[in-house]
């Protein structure tokens, strides 16, 4: 994260917090972002879900699980263009569950807290992503959700009414080392990191996770999306594949998950516009990723 300017009136970042099992953002609440993007309006529901339009939040068809890729943190109601899941689903009854942080085993066991009396009578799609640049090291076993997130779910009553205390929160991460840097992603650090990762560990680690969605898919019996975003690291400024390997990695994941048939449906992430990243260098703007059938 980028620590920008403190802003009396909104955040200077996301507000969220962990309970230990996943990072939730506040509930019920409406809050403001600002930072070099402009401001960004979020609403959040009582079931800890953003609302992309005014609507009952548990009478939403789609209910869609992921970390702050998915969450759209540079999208609004106020913006001309579509929220990146109203277009891939066409709909906007839309309530997502996504904060930062959030890797495949957080964004499963926040689906099954959300989803364990299956009482949503409306819903018929549930989506989840993949947001392969940051949830292949997420996804590690020795990956801790505390070593990133440094509120707990009861210090947000106290930081949504309060701004300024999220700023030192983020003042003191950053001053430690921990938690927040004010340096812009090196994309060849990462690129280190990944080759050091055993590439049988991962599978292993993502064929669990496989095994977990597919026993909530046939509980629940409705239909399973997977959104595949590729890493944003592998690109240079100009849009241009600079990691081929790790590309074709990302590819084989696809054609791995796909033989797997735990999801109805996969949609596989393409970048197609060279002004792609968001203020922080970390995401992909919305609108810039296709999604379709490999």
């Amino acid at each position: 994260m980028i620590v920008n300017n403190v802003y009396a009136e909104c955040f200077s970042h996301i507000p969220y917090a962990h309970n230990n099992k996943y990072t939730h953002l506040p509930q019920n609440e409406k809050f403001c972002v600002k930072n070099k993007s402009g401001k960004i309006n979020f609403k959040i529901s009582e079931i800890y879900s953003r609302i992309i339009f005014e609507k009952n939040a548990q009478e939403n068809i789609h209910f869609a699980f992921g970390d702050s890729q998915l969450l759209g943190i540079d999208w609004d109601e106020t913006k001309k263009f579509k929220h990146d899941l109203q277009r891939l689903l066409n709909n906007k009854n839309i309530s997502i569950f996504a904060s930062p942080n959030n890797g495949p085993f957080q964004t499963l066991a926040q689906a099954k807290h959300i989803l364990k009396n299956n009482k949503f009578k409306n819903l018929k799609k549930i989506i989840f992503s993949f947001n392969f640049g940051n949830d292949i090291f997420r996804v590690q076993k020795h990956w801790k959700l505390e070593n990133f997130v440094p509120l707990k779910s009861n210090d947000l009553d106290v930081i949504i009414r309060r701004p300024f205390l999220y700023d030192l929160v983020i003042l003191r991460g950053v001053l430690s080392g921990k938690f927040f840097s004010t340096n812009l992603p090196n994309i060849s650090e990462t690129y280190l990191q990944y080759k050091q990762l055993n590439k049988y560990t991962s599978k292993n680690r993502i064929d669990i996770w496989l095994n977990e969605i597919k026993k909530l898919r046939i509980s629940l019996k409705k239909h399973f999306i997977l959104i595949m975003y590729p890493p944003y690291w592998i690109y240079s400024k100009k849009g241009e594949i600079i990691y081929k390997d790790v590309y074709n990695d990302y590819n084989e994941l696809y054609i791995y998950i796909s033989s797997k048939k735990v999801f109805d449906e996969i949609k596989f992430g393409k970048l197609y516009t060279k002004k792609y990243l968001t203020f922080d260098e970390r995401h992909f703007k919305t609108g810039s990723i296709s999604f379709g059938k490999k």
